[in-house]
């Protein structure tokens, strides 16, 4: 599940000396100025806050190509390297912010790294500290929700996102996360629920058709599954994990060659992906391929599956994410 880590946009600007070096694609980076632009090729298609953790989807010269959910609105645009810097950078930087000037919304912002480095509890500490500096911010609430998802703590993860949603009821984030919970405890019913209320808010945010495509799919409704999983990728067309998911729908329905061009296309996108090798060789073995199956069995064991079967739609996870 895509957990969704919100971030402010704040209303000041400051000048920010830091600047990235040169990224590729499937790198990430940190947006670091105030309010960061993102452009299309004649207009400004919206804005990302600082903090703000953004997979690079294209490369061109000193422009990157992003995705973003400010939890109300999802945009794409180009964003300029001078507003980033590297995710191996950015711990340092707000190490630096906050020495200069401690607030609460550096705090979220160093909390969302710590997060997104598997430190949940430094991150649940920095959020701890953001609410007692300003309890009346909804993005806090959702974005220790979201630590807590990941160590676990759902009863308490539930109550944050409750509480983002009572401070603002068309926070689709929030929505989205606690969609998450919902699903992590099989309850499905409630699961889609809040995934159709987030994308009811932001019919623009493809973790929520993601989301609701991957609950389908843990209960079989491939038919439902499919059209989710196609939106997500209309959305993100370099989601490789929602071209995987889409082709073992496929491959559940009996459609093997649409399998195929799914998993193909996920592993263009993300070649170091042993469940997509093992999917796909599922895939071949089914059409007596048995060649072609043993060596995406062999490449998948060498990214480290651990043994070989069915698998289907287990590689991925619901996601989750800040603000």
């Amino acid at each position: 599940m895509r957990i969704v880590r919100l971030v402010l946009l704040l209303v000041c600007a400051c000048g920010i000396s830091t600047r990235a070096v040169a990224q590729e694609e499937g790198d990430k980076v940190v947006v670091v100025s105030q309010r960061a632009p993102l452009r299309s090729l004649l207009d400004t298609t919206g804005s990302v806050g600082r903090g703000a953790i953004l997979p690079v989807r294209y490369v061109d010269g000193d422009w990157y190509w992003v995705y973003w959910s400010n939890g109300s609105q999802s945009v794409k645009g180009w964003i300029n390297r001078k507003d980033v810097v590297p995710y191996a950078e950015a711990l340092d930087f707000f190490n630096r912010e906050l020495q200069r000037q401690p607030t609460a919304l550096l705090y979220s912002e160093r909390g969302m790294i710590w997060n997104e480095r598997g430190e949940h509890d430094r991150a649940i500490r920095d959020y701890d500290e953001a609410i007692r500096l300003d309890p009346g911010l909804k993005q806090f609430y959702n974005n220790r929700g979201v630590a807590l998802v990941d160590k676990r703590n759902f009863d308490k993860a539930i109550a944050d996102f409750d509480r983002a949603i009572e401070i603002d009821g068309k926070f689709a984030l929030a929505f989205n996360n606690r969609g998450n919970v919902w699903a992590a405890q099989a309850e499905y019913g409630k699961a889609v629920a809040d995934y159709d209320e987030a994308i009811r808010l932001d019919p623009k945010d493809a973790s929520a058709f993601y989301n609701r495509g991957h609950v389908w799919s843990d209960q079989e409704a491939y038919d439902r599954a499919i059209p989710d999983y196609s939106q997500a990728i209309r959305l993100d067309p370099k989601d490789d994990a929602a071209y995987k998911n889409r082709g073992e729908a496929w491959s559940a329905r009996g459609q093997l060659d649409r399998a195929l061009a799914d998993f193909n296309k996920a592993l263009e996108f993300n070649p170091q992906s042993a469940t997509t090798y093992l999917a796909r060789g599922n895939v071949w073995w089914a059409k007596c391929q048995y060649g072609r199956a043993f060596a995406d069995y062999r490449e998948a064991m060498r990214l480290g599956i651990r043994s070989l079967g069915p698998e289907r739609g287990r590689g991925t996870t619901l996601r989750s994410r800040v603000s």
